[in-house]
């Protein structure tokens, strides 16, 4: 998981190219292109990451693009502004469902729904820009509760033992 929690644009005033700003420095979509990025997926929690000019024969020239042609098979990023205190509640929400085993798309929903619900983020400017393209599957795998497995197969065979028994001594 690649995740960048900072500011972009559609446009650098400078290159005329969507970029993605660091405290000394930014990162256009041809320095995208030209990098050796290995992830299976990349959040961009930045305002409009995922806005791009579309060119005709090409599509969307977006920062997710620039990923996408580094092999990256999901990103999720957003289509408008975004504000720091909702997307760091949602962050945590979809990262807490996914390492619980949550598709990605699955989990992007619950941590919507999370602050639809909640008394400070109802409004859709506040969780409604997250885009996800590309590979939805779980990052890792739902975790089981083997202790809740264990007591419910130790109940079972407790009940089965002693009705068994209940019932030798009802015939004798």
């Amino acid at each position: 998981i690649f995740h960048l929690s900072t500011h972009a644009t559609e446009t650098d005033s400078v290159s005329k190219m969507p970029s993605i700003y660091f405290s000394d420095t930014s990162l256009n979509i041809n320095q995208i292109y030209a990098s050796k990025i290995k992830a299976n997926f990349v959040v961009l929690s930045a305002c409009k990451a995922g806005i791009g000019e579309a060119i005709k024969g090409e599509g969307v020239m977006s920062l997710n693009r620039g990923f996408a042609f580094n092999g990256v098979s999901s990103i999720l990023s957003n289509l408008s502004e975004i504000n720091d205190e909702s997307s760091a509640a949602l962050m945590n929400n979809f990262f807490e469902f996914l390492k619980n085993g949550d598709r990605k798309d699955l989990a992007l929903r619950k941590a919507q729904l999370e602050l639809i619900n909640s008394e400070d983020f109802t409004k859709p400017c506040f969780w409604a820009s997250y885009n996800l393209i590309g590979d939805t599957k779980p990052l890792f795998e739902k975790q089981t509760n083997g202790k809740k497995y264990l007591f419910t197969i130790l109940g079972l065979l407790g009940i089965l033992f002693f009705g068994i028994r209940t019932l030798k001594l009802k015939s004798k």
